[in-house]
This record gives structure tokens, C-alpha cells and sequence, in this order.
């Protein structure tokens, strides 16, 4: 009886450890970020960086251009392939005005036009 309770206990553990997690996605992280912009708090793009790790594009020129993230993709590359299969992914994209940030927003369905 002992064994099957810890078996059991285990279980539990591990089943709420898996529906914590799943909210550490791209989807949660974006949209948090997002509302941190319209909430008026002051975000870097080191902060950015920070929460949803290595931009998938970063197009900046004397720190004023757009960086973007897409779910699932690496590289641009990798986006415009999907895109061109049909796909859409959802996409945070923050514009940079000399080396500030100037806007945050978040798609959630994302094509090619959405992330540039």
C-alpha cells in the first residue's frame, strides 16, 4: 500500500510540475511583455532579450529598426519557409528607435507582412 501511494504522490508531483511549465511558452512570454509596453513600464531590449531569448531577425542600424521573435524559428530563414508553405506563427515584434524601445506588439497569428 506504501509503494502504490508513493507511486502515486509521484505522479501527482509530476502532473502539476508539467501544467506549471506549459506556461513558460513563447505565447505566455510574448503577451507578457506586451502588456508590460501598454502598461506604460520602461523595458530595454536587453530586457526583451532576457525574457524570450535570441531574436529570430534583428535588423538594426545606428539602434533604430526592428527586432523580431517568431515561434518555432531560429532565422528568418527558417520563418520564410513556413510562411511559404502556407503557415502562420506568432510573432513579438519590437521597434527600437535609437537604441530605445519604441513599441512592442504581439501576433498571434503572424504572416510574412506582420513580422517586417
Amino acid at each position: 500500500m506504501t509503494k502504490t501511494f508513493k507511486n502515486l504522490l509521484v505522479l501527482v508531483v509530476a502532473l502539476v510540475l508539467m501544467v506549471s511549465l506549459t506556461g513558460c511558452g513563447f505565447a505566455s512570454k510574448a503577451e507578457k511583455v506586451e502588456k508590460q509596453w501598454k502598461d506604460g513600464e520602461t523595458l530595454s531590449l536587453a530586457d526583451i532579450k532576457d525574457t524570450m531569448g535570441d531574436p529570430t531577425s534583428e535588423a538594426l542600424v545606428v539602434g533604430t529598426g526592428v527586432v523580431v521573435w517568431i515561434e518555432g524559428c531560429k532565422t528568418w530563414e527558417d520563418a520564410k519557409a513556413k510562411w511559404d508553405e502556407g503557415e502562420k506563427m506568432a510573432a513579438l515584434v519590437v521597434t527600437v528607435a535609437l537604441n530605445n524601445v519604441a513599441g512592442v506588439k504581439y501576433v498571434p497569428e503572424a504572416s510574412e507582412s506582420d513580422a517586417k
